[in-house]
């Protein structure tokens, strides 16, 4: 049930535009399963910015490796935003990314019951309808917001090129119920 539910959530990203990278976890500890998608996710982030030039790139992680890729995109004048629960945000990814995004209230209002609609958002509920029009309202403040690291030419007209936005996410995926 628990990895049905999973699977329903990644169809729900991909369907609403989200590039989702799943691997197959192998077991680890007790319960636990070891997936290593942080070289995928990195590699993927870099390649695609290198190829797409977004104004953003939002890394769906508290992992503190991901600081150095942060950095790089940063060097590169693409804006970084990290989406995670600050109480598992490394520091060095924090002070890496310009903008943080706690996941904590999603995480509180998300339900995932029913994903047959691709438009709405899993559960279809008020919160998650509540839930999906904050997510709106914070990608409108966060994409009209200005870039503060840019070594990019500014156009003719003083403003700045829009280039569409790009969202990694990484999901492991269980091989098996323990």
């Amino acid at each position: 049930e628990e990895r049905d539910k999973k699977n329903k959530f990644v169809q729900w990203l991909r369907s609403n535009g989200f590039m989702v990278v799943t691997k197959d976890g192998a077991p680890a500890e007790e319960g636990r399963y070891k997936a290593n998608v942080d070289v995928m996710m990195a590699i993927d982030a870099l390649e695609l910015s290198i190829e797409m030039r977004p104004d953003v790139v939002i890394l769906v992680t508290g992992d503190a490796d991901f600081a150095y890729l942060a950095t790089k995109l940063r060097r590169h004048g693409i804006r970084v935003e990290v989406a995670s629960v600050t109480a598992n945000l490394g520091n060095i990814l924090r002070s890496a990314a310009n903008e943080v995004i706690d996941l904590a209230g999603l995480f509180r209002t998300f339900e995932i019951t029913n994903t047959r609609d691709a438009g709405r958002a899993p559960g279809g509920g008020q919160a998650a309808r509540s839930t999906a029009e904050a997510r709106d309202q914070q990608a409108t403040k966060v994409q009209d917001a200005p870039t503060p690291v840019s070594h990019r030419p500014q156009s003719a007209s003083g403003g700045r090129r829009r280039r569409p936005r790009f969202r990694p996410i990484a999901a492991a995926r269980q091989t098996g119920e323990r």
